[in-house]
């Protein structure tokens, strides 16, 4: 798994064209080869940018699942929606398909955000409205993301 840190603001041009920051590019240099997976994101209007490999391996986590149930095919239907591939060309620019920046709103101003190993990439002002939250919220996100749990931890880090 690659650890993906950043926050962009870059624009699109008139093809829908990004040009990927190179502090962005040497982060995903190793996985230029493989190519990318572009997709609807999961829980906002945004676009989600996948590595291959992490894509796949995503894809046998719900191959695993009971092919037979309609909510596990239902989920898999909706997680792979717009899925596309994708690769960023010579000159750092990563073509987003037409119909996938329309569902994303993107136009001109384009936010490309790393949350982790995979990459999100917004229309500006869609961004900032969804990033929208006071002190008081994100507080509480942080206590429930970082805070302690009420189960000892072992030392190998993890709840007992």
């Amino acid at each position: 798994m690659i650890n993906i840190i950043g926050t962009f603001n870059c624009k699109a041009d008139a093809k829908g064209r990004v040009t990927i920051p190179s502090s962005l590019m040497s982060q995903l240099s190793p996985l230029l080869n493989d190519g990318f997976v572009i997709k609807h994101g999961r829980f906002s209007r945004c676009l989600e940018l996948y590595p291959k490999a992490e894509y796949n391996r995503m894809m046998m986590q719900l191959k695993e699942k009971d092919q037979f149930d309609p909510d596990n095919v239902r989920t898999l239907r909706k997680f792979v929606e717009g899925a596309q591939l994708v690769n960023i060309d010579d000159s750092n620019r990563l073509l987003i398909p037409k119909a996938l920046a329309e569902h994303a709103l993107i136009k001109k101003e384009v936010v490309i955000t790393a949350t982790i190993d995979i990459i999100e990439i917004w229309d500006k002002e869609s961004y900032e409205k969804a990033n929208d939250i006071d002190r008081d919220e994100f507080s509480v996100m942080l206590k429930t993301a970082f805070g302690k749990n009420d189960k000892p931890v072992s030392q190998s880090g993890t709840a007992q």
